[in-house]
């Protein structure tokens, strides 16, 4: 329920699946832009579901990809992104994870949590001078080789420091988080060979931020 900070007036009630959906791709993007290189031409997403649509749409519109690898188990989800890239103009192809992460410009994983996941991902198939989004705080991956990555970015340094029993990463190996990115205070791609990681949990704020845009837009058109 989206409400008047000054009133309390409901202005709007926003579907906060679809809000997560498009400010988690979001997030992922504005990163991008900053770490990502500009002629990024493919993209693997390990993961078909929601999270995986939202950022082939959101990559689609910023980047000149040709090609989408999908990684995933599910039949109908891999069928639905299939069909989401070819109307988006792009080639998809169903393939390994290894092999997928050493193909691929971008990388996102949005590997749902269960007790029984394992990690299955080496951060040393990350092609070089790629960019990666770990949408769902490594679950999928062996954390032992995430050493690979020469720039490594959070979402909030601050919000970080606060969650001391499973931290995303060791704070003192990140290089900045999406704030400073922003503001020109880290610096985004230093290299054009360097492997560059954005990784976040989210940001409550971020789903404000996206259901106001929606309400805004909405009274626009």
């Amino acid at each position: 329920t989206l409400t008047h900070a000054q009133t309390g007036e409901a202005l709007a009630i926003i579907d906060g699946n679809w809000v997560t959906e498009v400010r988690t791709a979001a997030l992922s993007l504005v990163a991008a832009r900053r770490m990502a290189r500009a002629d990024a031409a493919s993209l693997a997403l390990i993961g078909t579901g929601v999270q995986g649509r939202s950022h082939l749409r959101a990559f689609a519109a910023e980047f000149p990809l040709e090609r989408v690898f999908l990684v995933g188990r599910g039949r109908e989800n891999l069928d639905r992104l299939a069909v989401l890239a070819l109307d988006l103009g792009i080639e998809p192809v169903e393939c390994e994870q290894e092999a997928a992460m050493r193909a691929a410009d971008l990388t996102v994983t949005s590997i749902s949590y269960t007790k029984e996941t394992e990690p299955f991902i080496d951060a040393a198939w990350v092609k070089p001078g790629s960019f990666t989004a770990v949408t769902d705080t490594f679950v999928p991956w062996m954390r032992g080789t995430l050493g690979v990555f020469e720039r490594k970015i959070i979402d909030d340094l601050e919000q970080e420091r606060a969650m001391t029993a499973r931290p995303l990463l060791v704070l003192k190996q990140v290089d900045g988080d999406l704030g400073g990115l922003i503001d020109g205070t880290v610096s985004g791609r230093t290299d054009q060979g360097e492997r560059a990681l954005f990784a976040f949990r989210g940001h409550a704020l971020a789903d404000l931020a996206a259901a106001g845009l929606a309400y805004q837009m909405r009274e626009t058109e």
